[in-house]
């Protein structure tokens, strides 16, 4: 049961329990006119009765009160520290519970359609990293076009072990321009506030590794950089990878070749051929360029492992070489992030340490930087801990407070091998980018909130409402009398409102019924051999559907066609019976026809509407592939293919139906109460002149019997 529904059975059950109680209030009034005078026109007590053992109770009662006060402020003074520190705790989970929200996709239970930012699509679902598209645009993309690549995000399970909650901070409200890490806060040009990004650094700082963990997956990356770019544990290799890249460009080249030669009127299969050919090229400098960068890693492992890379050498050198690539080449080697051998059309990166986000650290600006032998140990310190923003580092540097510090992720065999790196004058530094979000707003929903804590308002909310108003109106005109008219005034109210809902055309925030829509109710090969006859005669008596209309028509068919998927830990959505396609863009709708349907005038007595269908013709897509550069080609039917029609059915709707219902039922209430005043009235003056006669003796009259009609 949804909350809205919820909702509504409290209102509805609400209106019962009124209804049920003014009809015992009326049949009471009915047996007993006589009411108690109200409480603002009785006398009160006298003094006598008040300065007895009426204020001794109430004297009693101040003293024990006075006693619980006295008690009380001790222990609470005593708490106080402990509250406010577990306060605290609360407030930094509360934070990090919303920042989990906003980190969520769909598919941790997190999630949140209408909070979360999906930085987990980047940087994985446990914060250990990830990747993302990004288009890079001339002169970086090698060409005069823009080119689409992959580029890798860093790891946040570690991120505060690199920088302070500030630093983060920072990185999330500013973002890293020419990245795919846009700015989130406000002063950065983002959406988000202060406190937003307080709850995603907060969530970052409960998915931390320790600091053993965090420098194990340092020698993990280490090692699968080698992995991946040679082969190893489990790992084919780059080379491997891009020979088989090549082999299979050359397999879709004879197969779209051979449909080019079957379809030679067909542009697509044309263009697929010339697409084809050129990934040929990129495959063959994909091997090529695969082979080199593993001869460059394959020749720095040996030298490492020949000598002892904690003393000062080639093997430190060697080694420093490789743990630069993985921890400090993200910043300071342009095109680093999404370099990728395996791909020809991808360029390759500048030299190491050439600069990028970071300063340039070849040419002997290190030796420059920090020189002698008291610059190795500043430059120790400077990568180990870092400084913070505008103090001193080296000989004339002024920290910007971006700079990372790796003391707690790194040994310092592996600082100094990064140090004595000289391979062009390499030094290291890194800020690794933060793909982060925040949102203002509630956790995610549990079974409190929003179910149990929206029923609890709604009850309070009647209660208030219309209590106060009873409560003023027994306390000066008696408890009966003032319920009648709280409750007539309530009826009115409600059947203004619900004639306010009747009369709006959509209502989006109040009681309604179910939008008119299009319903899918059947998919034929060929319209003739549908089961409804309107439908069987759609290509000789349908009409084309105007463009707004046809645009519902598609909602529905994706609605129909797309196999929908789970998000976080919501429930399974139902697949619905015709649906085969994983995305829209994988079938072509066309020829959207509609038939039927009808105006019942009520003058002539027509209440119900002919149904009205609609068909569209639905044909798999042909697989047209884009140069890159080029825009998109129109969507056509795959002439391989054959084409369905879907059969749709107009649902009308109920939308006015509950506001309708709750109007008739309100003006049926609002008479009733009505009926008990105007019954109260009358029986209470019949009463009055009855205690009047009585006083004064006056007989009652009889009604006098009718005159004869021939009188």
């Amino acid at each position: 049961m949804t909350v809205r529904t919820g909702l509504i059975i409290i209102n509805v059950l609400a209106i019962a329990v009124i209804v049920g109680v003014i009809g015992y209030r009326v049949l009471s009034v009915r047996r007993n006119p006589e009411a108690n005078r109200p409480q603002n026109q009785r006398p009160f007590m006298t003094d006598e009765e008040l300065e007895g053992r009426k204020l001794e109770r109430v004297l009693l009662w101040a003293l024990w009160c006075s006693v619980i006060v006295a008690a009380a402020l001790p222990v609470y003074w005593l708490w106080e520290p402990t509250r406010e520190k577990d306060a605290l705790v609360q407030f930094d989970k509360q934070s990090a519970k919303r920042g989990g929200t906003l980190f969520a996709n769909e598919s941790m239970k997190e999630y949140d359609s209408t909070k979360s930012l999906r930085c987990a699509n980047c940087h994985g679902t446990d914060g250990s990293g990830g990747s993302t598209t990004f288009v890079i645009k001339p002169p970086d993309s090698g060409t005069a076009l823009p080119l689409t690549v992959t580029w890798r995000a860093p790891a946040l399970n570690t991120v505060l072990s690199r920088f302070t909650p500030a630093q983060v901070n920072q990185i999330v409200t500013y973002g890293r321009p020419g990245t795919p890490m846009p700015a989130w806060g406000v002063p950065g040009g983002g959406p988000k506030n202060e406190q937003s990004v307080d709850d995603i650094v907060a969530y970052l700082g409960t998915i931390q590794l320790s600091p053993a963990k965090a420098q194990a997956q340092a020698n993990q990356n280490l090692q699968d950089l080698i992995d991946t770019a040679v082969g190893g544990h489990g790992k084919k290799g780059n080379v491997a990878t891009a020979q088989e890249n090549l082999a299979s460009a050359d397999q879709q080249l004879t197969k779209d070749a051979a449909l080019a030669a079957q379809f030679p009127d067909n542009k697509g299969y044309q263009t697929n051929v010339a697409i084809d050919r050129e990934d040929i090229v990129n495959a063959q400098a994909a091997v090529k360029n695969s082979q080199a960068y593993a001869d460059q890693i394959n020749q720095a492992v040996s030298t490492w492992k020949s000598g002892d890379a904690t003393k000062a050498g080639p093997a430190q050198v060697a080694y420093g070489a490789l743990l630069f690539q993985t921890n400090c080449a993200r910043c300071h080697t342009k095109g680093w992030s999404y370099f990728d051998p395996t791909k020809g059309d991808v360029p390759l990166p500048a030299a190491q340490g050439s600069g990028a986000f970071g300063p340039n650290l070849t040419n002997g600006d290190t030796t420059r930087q920090f020189p002698g032998d008291t610059g190795l140990q500043q430059q120790f310190d400077w990568v180990a801990t870092g400084v913070d923003a505008n103090k001193q580092y080296g000989v004339r540097g002024i920290s910007s407070g971006r700079m990372p510090h790796f003391g707690t992720i790194l040994s310092k065999d592996q600082i100094d091998a990064i140090i004595a790196y000289r391979l062009r004058g390499a030094n290291v530094a890194m800020i690794i980018t933060t793909l982060l979000g925040a949102s203002e707003g509630i956790p995610h929903p549990t079974l409190w909130y929003p179910t149990i804590l929206g029923w609890l308002v709604v009850i309070a909310g009647i209660g208030l409402f219309c209590g106060s108003a009873y409560l003023l109106l027994a306390t000066n005109l008696g408890a009966r009398l003032g319920f009648l008219i709280a409750a007539a005034a309530l009826s009115g109210f409600m059947v203004l409102i619900s004639a306010m809902w009747l009369t709006t055309a959509s209502p989006l925030n109040t009681l309604k019924g179910r939008v008119p829509s299009w319903k899918p109710i059947a998919q034929v090969d060929s319209l003739d051999k549908s089961t409804i006859p309107a439908v069987q005669q759609m290509q000789a008596k349908g009409k084309a559907v105007d463009p707004a209309e046809a645009a519902n028509i598609k909602a529905a068919v994706d609605a129909e066609l797309v196999i929908p998927k789970q998000q976080g830990d919501l429930p399974k959505p139902v697949t619905p019976k015709f649906a085969k396609y994983q995305l829209p863009t994988e079938y072509v709708v066309a020829d959207t026809r509609e038939i039927g349907g009808s105006k019942p005038l009520f003058v002539k007595l027509q209440f119900t509407h002919k149904p009205k269908y609609a068909t569209v013709k639905v044909c798999p897509a042909q697989n047209v592939r884009t140069a890159q550069g080029a825009a998109p080609p129109t969507p056509t039917c795959d002439p391989t293919q054959p084409a369905t029609f879907l059969v749709l059915e107009r649902d009308l709707g109920s939308l006015r139906v509950p506001p309708f219902v709750v109007l008739v039922c309100s003006a049926i209430l609002f008479a009733l109460c009505l009926l008990s005043l105007h019954w109260r009235e009358r029986d209470l003056q019949e009463a009055a002149a009855a205690a009047e006669r009585a006083a004064t003796g006056t007989p009652v009259p009889s009604t006098p019997d009718p005159a004869p009609a021939n009188a």
